[in-house]
């Protein structure tokens, strides 16, 4: 264990306050997103093909001028549409670094383009992806009583994205890989699920017969009772928008006996607002309302403030649900706990004054809701 201490901020430069509707004045970190989510600069394929080109090719000026204000700057320095106009530009110029698609972008209703990646890159994304599905079998393994042959399994992935995962399922001998999420097309269909689609054998038709994709809501699920022994999920609880629903949707589909194994990155953890969410002060996404929320993007985020204020409202739980919801609601679906491992901050608590002002838009939670950057569990039906 760690030191136990609350998150100092003493250190750190103050670059501006942000006023709160009932007066208070909270202050805001230089680098403090960077810190915990220092991803955010690649949120969508504009600003990873922008990035990218800046890295192997030569470029204008205006284009090394805006990547340099993204990749040093505390928000977008541009509106997404700008800098995909300037990554097309880029493109038309380089056609051979570049993939342009057909394929339309939800969120910017244009088609979307990406930089090519190396042999390298999606030999290890691939890998990846085996590691992690013969990571969840081996926990499988590990907690189920009975010996399934891997021919005679049937496994459910909720939330699979392009479904990568449960390609590699497949790949591993899985005999019914089957993958259900709202969105199964994005950015990564035009070059990733193809390339990765190849060095996981989906050409071999035998492979591929046993990897099934469904676009639908796990709360409402296209399946029948009792029918997978498997359920697993990474970073998916936290954004379904009904948890306590989709847990008796998930025990109605699984067997008698099967194992659910989920990784959780929890909302009101340090970095639980993810990219779009995580403010420039500890826990902002826990300690403003939506209303403030609203308010402080379109302040200091004007280019991504649409997009962030929507991620707010609709990409998370609602409401809000606290680790004893999610026991009372695993329990109330017919679940026990076979495991449940917390990730605690232990260097990263919140101060009194903070848990007041969470506790205020927040009253349920509790220390761990706070501490907590990540949560993995194994549940059995019973």
């Amino acid at each position: 264990m760690g030191s136990v201490r609350p998150l100092s901020m003493e250190s750190a430069t103050v670059f501006a306050e942000f006023e709160t509707d009932d007066g208070r004045r909270i202050p805001l970190y230089e680098g403090y997103r960077d810190g915990i989510k220092a991803r955010w600069r690649v949120f969508e394929w504009p600003h990873q093909a922008l990035i990218a080109a800046q890295s192997r090719l030569q470029l204008n000026s205006e284009a090394v001028t805006l990547v340099h204000a993204l990749q040093s700057g505390r928000t977008f320095p541009a509106s997404w549409d700008d800098i995909a106009d300037v990554v097309e530009t880029i493109a038309e110029r380089y056609p051979a670094e570049f993939i342009r698609s057909d394929t339309i972008c939800p969120l910017l209703k244009r088609p979307i383009t990406v930089a090519r990646m190396s042999d390298s890159q999606l030999d290890a994304l691939a890998q990846t992806y085996t590691n992690q599905a013969a990571s969840t079998l081996r926990t499988f393994r590990e907690r189920c009583s009975e010996a399934i042959p891997v021919e005679s399994m049937s496994v459910l992935e909720t939330g699979c994205g392009m479904g990568h995962a449960v390609m590699s399922m497949a790949n591993l001998g899985i005999g019914n890989a089957v993958g259900i999420d709202r969105v199964t097309t994005d950015s990564r269909c035009i070059e990733q699920k193809p390339a990765i689609s190849a060095r996981l054998r989906m050409a071999d038709k035998a492979i591929a017969d046993r990897a099934r994709i469904l676009t639908g809501d796990i709360i409402q699920m296209p399946l029948a009772d009792n029918s997978f022994d498997l359920i697993y999920s990474a970073s998916v609880f936290e954004h379904v928008s009904d948890l306590p629903a989709a847990l008796l949707e998930m025990a109605r589909v699984l067997k008698p006996g099967g194992i659910m194994h989920h990784n959780v990155d929890p909302f009101f953890g340090p970095p639980g607002g993810h990219a779009l969410c995580t403010l420039d002060f500890p826990w902002g996404h826990a300690r403003l309302s939506p209303a403030e929320f609203h308010r402080y993007a379109n302040q200091f985020r004007p280019f991504e403030a649409t997009y962030a204020t929507d991620f707010f409202q609709n990409g998370f739980n609602q409401p809000r649900i606290s680790f004893h919801a999610i026991e009372q609601a695993i329990g109330a679906a017919g679940f026990s706990l076979l495991a449940w491992k917390e990730h605690w901050r232990f260097d990263h608590l919140p101060s009194g004054a903070m848990w007041q002002e969470i506790s205020r838009i927040h009253p349920s939670i509790g220390l761990r809701d706070l501490a907590v950057d990540g949560l993995n569990m194994v549940l059995i039906k019973e």
